[in-house]
């Protein structure tokens, strides 16, 4: 499997190797670091700048994002299945997919941040097709396509 410059550079932030060798003993050391990786509270150790952006709330419904059409477009664009996302309880206005924590706005902002894609919620893409290319775009431009 390819990795993008962007995916290497996240693996090697993480200490994660982008390759195992079958004769080696390093797959309890990759699972150890996993586990401990797992434990971390991530948003204690950002800055204040990387750090959630307050928005206004808006509600996600796991369930209808997961069978929505354009979310799992994207998905499988990242490389993802709708199993790697998980909705945050905190804010209920975003889902983490993967590496990436995606926040719906009520707002016409589209941005990618430290890891944290801010985009209207999936209602307003679906009135507006120049939201779905500013999207698209967007997605190409931080390589956040899986090869």
């Amino acid at each position: 499997m390819t990795i993008s410059k962007r995916q290497f550079e996240l693996l090697n932030a993480m200490n994660i190797p982008s390759w195992v060798s079958k004769q080696s003993n390093t797959v309890p050391k990759i699972k150890a670091m996993a586990e401990e990786v797992t434990e971390l509270n991530l948003t204690e150790q950002l800055p204040p700048s990387a750090q959630a952006k307050p928005i206004k709330d808006v509600v996600i419904d796991l369930a209808a994002l997961i069978n929505n059409p354009l979310f799992n477009d994207i998905l499988v664009t990242m490389g993802l299945l709708s199993t790697h996302t998980v909705l945050d309880t905190r804010t209920q206005n975003s889902v983490k997919i993967g590496v990436i924590n995606w926040q719906f706005s009520d707002k016409d902002i589209m941005e990618f941040n430290n890891n944290q894609l801010i985009t209207p919620n999936l209602q307003q893409f679906e009135k507006s097709p120049q939201l779905k290319r500013q999207l698209w775009q967007l997605i190409i431009d931080k390589e956040l396509i899986c090869p």
